[in-house]
């Protein structure tokens, strides 16, 4: 379809590029034309249509066709939201119909020019409904002269068509484009998110079409990192991405090349690679946990009775995702790396296999090293290796552990990779697999096994000593160190150590020591709520807010793998708040006195008076973890600070390489440092712009998630009826049609649109000051780099810009729309540096 835009008035049509205002010029509102009015009286720009908004000022109208989902922008002069609406004698009501005949509004051109403001008027298109801006009539117009042509597709299911293709959402028509034009699937070697952005790892470059990506709606802008292709989409990413492996081709090119990312790069992969895949997992599996929790204690199951069908069934549900978690972090692991998901399903099967557990000799004096054994005492079984005192190390399961299974995901992919330098390729598909799980499970399990049990015993005596030391220190360390043994999958030898006694069920028995482990649980609640309170970003905030159901039952996997851990600084306040809370249990003597549920239920394990005391230190432990998460949790990095860091590691070895002159570049980047100092107001506000953004986005996601999931549904039902063939449902065939094709949620989505226009225009000035900022503070920094040209080893100096570049751009970074750089030296400049210092010397 086609429509045509109007001049307003006489005046002149250039380029909106040419305004060059970091906003209009750069898309932000829209693509159109830039108009220069030389009259007073604004017509309407469209044959026929609606006057949607006016905004306050008067200075900005929103022109809506009723064909086309987007509207017109006629935004009068550049920065005339500051006269308030003075110049501005609107003649035409909100929502009220308008043609080419109607005045919008007399404009006190005069003024503005008086006021030193720009009459240039941006004529645009803004909204989410793909279009293109054809047959621009650049130079001088006449009022009701055509300045431009709008064309959209209309796409609507036709009552007669008796052949409906499949419904195909939008985030699986971007996933066919974005295939399409990075070259195919064999143009890519994975293909993954974060926050916001969509990933391919390209193997040609030249093969991409980044201008046609550039172009679907989703997409806000398109980045390079060496060969990796980010495409900027927003919350959405995960949509596409999922919709992309849907369609990918399970045939990979044998020889393919894997890009090995520096150790730092993998450190940090390691969180997003392997831990984050897992969070769906984790979160399902948590919250049945606590379903089955709370049924146990409300005794609508029986925990104890694994002959009844439906306690059984139950247990099932909430235990096997969390027990057999590890064989996913194996999974990831090995997929990270580049090798064979399957063999990492193998390998992590071969480590939780139910053939570890049979049963055994329980008389310790019968032990001798092979035979399968089950002590009581520390609820150990498996194939007897030998004892560390009383302890006995077995070959057995690692139900419930997570760093076996990476360390052999790991281990198993190198392995892979070794074999096949040497192995015939006559011989490779039969043989190399069965020697990868050979040379990975074996030292599994004689080796990583005994190691561990040292571990674990070792913690458990050691806990055990504690438990008694003065004013609760005991069970404050016990709480501090509780949550990293879970990570190690270490904790369940440590807590059936000191369960030993409630267990066996001695008469008069009592821990002091196991309370402390739910101040732990309710010290990370804490820390991840104080992320909640503090984060501007709304999916995150969902995310979090998906994970406290769980945790308030004790099962805090959820919350660590998917807020604490990530973020980093949480998991260690929850650590600190777990050892405050664990403190004040323990100086007020707070015993458990029998076993029960965790969370919410474990008060139910004490009597009386010390029922009051865990609780006291339960809130102590949250309410420790939601101050110190707010007070030091950042979301995004000080640029200041930042950049204070970057200046003293360059000046560090500026002085090492220069021998005169050094207090002149201690001044100069001195000076650097007060600029970014100075930038803090504007980078602050751009920070609070960029929340309003988001928040609103968000929004409109929720709304268009709705309106296709609906459509989706009605496109089923349609579908249905066709595979009937039958004449007496044509009628309610034609219905569904009419039904389908009327149905729209535009008006909110239009709403939420407009206010999200109305905060780009009223944060002009905000947006301006931020990009002149930034561009102001990379000229500086590239004008002192210039100063060092003459600088032994500047090259490898030259890697500290990407320090400031982090600093500059803190806002995008911390919102996704930027990675961190690398900066500073390589181990290897730092040797070549020492070298060159110690010959001069």
């Amino acid at each position: 379809m086609n429509i045509e835009i109007y001049a307003p008035c006489k005046g002149r049509v250039e380029k909106l590029s040419d305004l060059k205002d970091g906003v209009f010029s750069e898309g932000f509102l829209g693509n159109g034309i830039l108009f220069y009015p030389e009259e007073k009286d604004f017509y309407s720009v469209i044959k026929e249509g609606t006057l949607s908004q006016i905004f306050e000022t008067k200075h900005a109208y929103f022109i809506k066709n009723e064909s086309f989902e987007n509207q017109i922008l006629l935004h009068i002069g550049i920065d005339t939201v500051k006269l308030n609406g003075k110049p501005f004698k609107v003649k035409v009501k909100e929502n009220h119909k308008i043609n080419l005949n109607s005045l919008i509004v007399n404009v006190d051109t005069k003024f503005i020019v008086d006021n030193n403001i720009s009459l240039a008027t941006p004529i645009t298109v803004v909204g989410d409904q793909e279009y293109e801006i054809t047959n621009i009539n650049y130079g001088v117009v006449n009022k009701g002269d055509v300045i431009f042509n709008i064309t959209f597709k209309e796409v609507k299911i036709q009552a007669n068509n008796s052949d409906l293709l499949e419904y195909k959402s939008k985030y699986e028509l971007a996933a066919e484009q974005f295939i399409n034009d990075v070259g195919g699937h064999i143009n890519y070697k994975d293909v993954y998110n974060c926050m916001t952005r969509l990933r391919f790892s390209i193997i040609d470059k030249n093969k991409v079409n980044s201008k046609n990506i550039e172009k679907n709606k989703l997409v806000k802008g398109v980045v390079w990192n060496g060969l990796e292709l980010q495409i900027v989409i927003g919350g959405e990413c995960y949509k596409v991405k999922d919709e992309i492996l849907k369609k990918q081709n399970q045939t990979t090119s044998n020889n393919e090349q894997k890009i090995k990312p520096p150790f730092s790069k993998r450190v940090l992969g390691v969180i997003t690679a392997i831990m984050a895949p897992n969070v769906p997992i984790i979160l399902a599996s948590g919250i049945l946990s606590a379903i089955y929790a709370l049924f146990a204690a409300t005794n609508l199951i029986d925990a104890n009775n694994d002959k009844d069908m439906f306690s059984s069934i139950m247990k099932i549900l909430s235990k096997t995702g969390l027990v057999l978690v590890g064989v996913f972090f194996c999974m990831n692991t090995v997929k990270y790396l580049g090798g064979n998901i399957l063999l990492g399903a193998l390998l992590g099967l071969l480590l939780v296999s139910r053939f570890y557990f049979q049963e055994g000799v329980t008389d310790e004096s019968l032990y001798k090293f092979g035979t399968y054994i089950q002590n009581k005492n520390y609820g150990v079984s498996g194939w007897f290796l030998f004892n560390i005192g009383n302890f006995p190390v077995t070959i057995r399961s690692y139900e419930g552990s997570i760093l076996p299974f990476i360390l052999v995901g790991f281990l198993s992919t190198y392995v892979d990779k070794w074999i096949k330098t040497w192995m015939p390729s006559t011989i490779d598909v039969v043989f190399r697999y069965p020697l990868v799980i050979i040379i990975t499970i074996l030292p599994t399990l004689f080796i990583l096994g005994p190691l561990l049990s040292l571990v674990e015993i070792g913690v458990a005596k050691a806990i055990g000593f504690v438990e008694d030391w003065p004013i609760g220190l005991g069970v404050g360390i016990f709480a501090f160190i509780i949550q990293p043994l879970v990570l190690m999958g270490v904790h369940v030898a440590v807590y059936v150590t000191l369960q030993s006694q409630l267990l066996a069920g001695v008469t008069g028995a009592e821990s002091l020591i196991l309370p402390g482990g739910q101040a732990a649980v309710w010290g990370q609640i804490g820390a991840a709520i104080g992320v909640l309170i503090m984060t501007k970003n709304w999916n995150f905030k969902s995310i979090i807010i998906g994970t406290l159901p769980s945790a308030t039952f004790g099962i805090t996997e959820t919350i660590l793998y998917s807020v604490n851990i990530p973020k980093g600084r949480p998991f260690l306040v929850g650590c600190i708040s777990g050892a405050a809370g664990g403190i004040v249990m323990g100086m007020l003597g707070a015993k458990l006195k029998r076993l029960v549920g965790d969370g919410v239920l474990y008060p139910m394990g004490l009597d009386g008076i010390d029922q009051l005391y865990f609780i006291i230190g339960s809130l102590v432990s949250l309410l420790t973890g939601i101050i110190l998460s707010i007070i030091f949790y950042k979301e995004r990095i000080i640029e200041s600070k930042y950049a204070k860091k970057v200046s003293n590691k360059l000046f560090k070895y500026i002085s090492l390489l220069i021998i005169d002159n050094k207090d002149s570049f201690k001044k100069e980047l001195e000076s650097l440092n007060k600029k970014f100092v100075d930038c803090k107001v504007d980078l602050s506000k751009y920070e609070k712009y960029s929340q309003s953004i988001t928040k609103v986005e968000n929004k409109i996601l929720k709304v268009e998630q709705k309106e296709e999931n609906q459509k989706k549904k009605l496109f089923k039902q349609l579908n249905n009826l066709n595979n009937k063939k039958s004449n007496n449902l044509e009628t309610k065939r034609n219905e569904l049609v009419i039904k389908y094709n009327n149905y729209t949620l535009n008006d909110i989505k239009q709403k939420l649109t407009l206010e999200k226009q109305k905060i780009n225009i009223n944060n002009k000035e905000i947006i301006d000051n931020y990009n002149n900022r930034i561009n102001s503070l990379n000229n500086d920094v590239d004008i002192f780099f210039n100063k060092l040209k003459d600088i032994s080893y500047y090259k490898s100096l030259l890697n500290f810009k990407n320090g400031y570049w982090n600093a500059i751009h803190s806002v995008d970074i911390s919102y996704g729309y930027e990675d961190l750089k690398e900066w500073g030296l390589t181990k290897d400049d730092k040797k070549s540096i020492k070298e060159f210092i110690s010959k001069r010397s």
